[in-house]
């Protein structure tokens, strides 16, 4: 019985295994408002980097993940003022979302196109589809805006199937322990939200 749990992580590359670990401790920590998060983030990303391009072919995902090590910086800078309003969780008005939605499904469709044509990148437009979405859901977090949750969520669904099929099991345990803390994360940013009113 425990054979099986011991050998899945023993297979694991270790470049996985330091993603995961510190991309829970990450998402742990921006569920907790706390600015350190941001160190794990970046640690992840470039451990994560290292593995999708090098054992899964999926260029987009490298792409999201470089772009994570910058917005890691930018997010502990934003977080690190001392300006209280600016670092106060905001809501956006639905019609703020919708535009967002149907841009990154634009956006999406175009890149995984233009991937699956001039590359032999693998799963291209569900990388497409992650890579935006992610991209939107670390804005919306840097910024505090509460609904980066729901982007989280869907994206982290998707990364499930994507990069179990992509050979990168491990990464499964990340994504779910995401969407968990996502949903914890949206319930106690909404209780200071609240509080502020």
């Amino acid at each position: 019985m425990i054979e099986p749990i011991v050998d899945f992580f023993l297979e694991a590359h270790t470049s996985d295994v330091i993603a995961v670990i510190s991309g829970i401790i990450y998402v742990v920590l921006a569920s907790k408002n706390h600015v350190s998060c941001w160190f794990f983030g970046i640690i992840s990303a470039l451990m994560t980097m290292y593995s999708v391009w090098f054992f899964m072919n999926l260029y987009l995902e490298t792409l999201l993940n470089a772009y994570y090590v910058f917005a890691g910086i930018w997010g502990w800078y934003h977080w690190s003022k001392t300006d209280k309003d600016t670092n106060r969780v905001k809501v956006k008005p639905f019609e703020f979302h919708l535009k967002i939605i149907v841009f990154g499904l634009l956006m999406a469709l175009l890149l995984g196109w233009i991937f699956d044509q001039f590359s032999n990148a693998s799963s291209t437009y569900l990388d497409a589809l992650t890579t935006i979405f992610a991209l939107i859901a670390t804005t919306l977090t840097a910024q505090r805006v509460l609904e980066n949750w729901f982007y989280w969520i869907f994206t982290d669904l998707i990364s499930i199937y994507l990069y179990h099929s992509r050979g990168g099991s491990f990464f499964v345990i990340l994504f779910t322990a995401y969407i968990c803390f996502s949903m914890i994360g949206y319930f106690k940013w909404k209780k200071e939200l609240n509080a502020k009113g």
